[in-house]
């Protein structure tokens, strides 16, 4: 076997849609997801490759090594491609497409960004890839992106927000379906709901088969920890439950940072102390207030110190000191477009006879004179009287011939009568 890829790899789809290459033969495609004779994302165990998927021990560890390979909802991922010509786009090992604009990595066959002027919200890097938000498997890491990165980890399927990305909770903490960050700088989240039998244990950093006292076993959709009850937590000083932070709607530990949720009308913030609940003025620099997922969303605009979202985008309404924008899109060091000056309000401005029109400072369009306009309304009107004087006098000289034969009859009777 060559330790190229391409030369053992013949299959890309079969003419058959309920078949997919599978190890390079057509047959029915298991686990793997595949559709209309190829495959799109493959099983675990499984490598993915040109519409085929192929075991990892075999050809598919030419594709991808084994300790590059991880799971994403019992589908495989690669980390890094042994093809450095290659980049994972949505965990699959193939050329870097147009949507997803990867900027590689020095060492090759891996991304260090994504596209970051792509104008939707769904592409974001995650474990040296880029996925979409919209792909099975990369919508079930994040719901939301911005800027080639994601704002909003999917908490449902067990992904929580770590610096600029996300984290999977069951990678950290066996057994651990819903986590949040943990505050401080460890890497470590709390784990706040276990699955297969497991219950999250007071501080969550395990999942444990049982719960100690004054605790009791609670689950939720699924999802088990030991708790005091809604809205209170067990105090680790007196080993009593303890009613929450009035931010929380529910926690595990003291504090706005220990919240699991959040009170009606506050926003979870992420940021270097871990996860807390605050008013939607308090988000910061470089943050907005979603009200679509409640949290402090970035803006994603480098040098934005405020901004708003925009319809489907996001606007910038303040840049850092030191720094102007023109349309909201960007922040720049000057202004650098043609006619544009810098105003009061540390703006990029258009110059006088200029108005900005998709980030640009186009001529403004002349006013029509009223002059003209005043000429064509009084050329109308004597128009208008010419053809009623024209009309008149044809209507006129129509009648006339009938008026003096009736006159010229008229005389004659009298003569007539007179002669009597």
């Amino acid at each position: 076997v060559s330790s190229s890829p391409a030369s053992v790899i013949q299959c890309t789809a079969c003419s058959t849609n309920d078949k997919a290459p599978i190890d390079g033969r057509c047959t029915d495609v298991g686990a793997n997801r595949c559709a209309n004779g190829y495959c799109t994302h493959c099983a675990a165990g499984y490598v993915y490759h040109r519409g085929g998927c192929y075991s990892k021990n075999e050809v598919g560890n030419k594709v991808c090594a084994e300790g590059d390979l991880f799971e994403i909802a019992g589908y495989s991922a690669c980390k890094k491609c042994v093809n450095s010509s290659e980049v994972p786009n949505n965990g699959n090992c193939g050329p870097i497409d147009e949507l997803h604009n990867c900027k590689k990595d020095v060492s090759g066959g891996m991304c260090a960004a994504c596209n970051q002027s792509f104008s939707g919200r769904t592409v974001f890097l995650y474990e040296g890839g880029c996925y979409n938000t919209t792909d099975p498997v990369g919508g079930t890491v994040c719901t939301e992106a911005f800027n080639g990165r994601c704002t909003s980890c999917n908490e449902a399927q067990g992904y929580y927000k770590k610096d600029l990305s996300c984290g999977s909770c069951a990678a950290v903490i066996a057994d651990c379906a819903s986590c949040v960050p943990r505050s401080g700088t460890s890497d470590t989240p709390i784990c706040v709901g276990c699955r297969n039998g497991k219950y999250a244990a007071v501080g969550g950093a395990s999942c444990d088969a049982s719960c100690s006292q004054p605790t009791t076993p609670t689950c939720t959709d699924g999802l088990c920890r030991c708790s005091c009850g809604t809205g209170s937590y067990l105090s680790t000083t007196t080993n009593s439950c303890t009613p929450c932070d009035p931010a929380c709607a529910d926690c595990m530990s003291p504090g706005a940072d220990g919240c699991v949720s959040c009170a009606p009308g506050r926003y979870i913030r992420y940021g270097d102390s871990g996860r807390s609940c605050v008013e939607p003025s308090e988000c910061g620099d470089g943050y907005y207030a979603n009200s679509d997922s409640y949290t402090c969303t970035p803006c994603g605009i480098d040098a934005c110190k405020a901004c708003s979202k925009s319809g489907n985008g996001i606007k910038c309404t303040a840049c850092s000191s030191g720094y102007l924008s023109a349309d909201g899109s960007s922040c720049s060091s000057e202004c650098n477009g043609p006619n544009q000056v810098k105003d009061g309000s540390d703006n990029c401005v258009c110059v006088g006879g200029y108005t900005l029109r998709d980030g640009v400072c186009v001529l403004q369009a002349k006013r029509a004179s009223s002059v003209p306009i005043a000429v064509g309304v009084a050329a109308s009107v004597v128009g208008i009287m010419v053809v009623a004087l024209v009309c008149w006098l044809v209507l006129r000289r129509r009648r006339g011939p009938k008026s003096l034969s009736t006159m010229a009859g008229s005389r004659r009777l009298a003569g007539t009568v007179d002669e009597f």
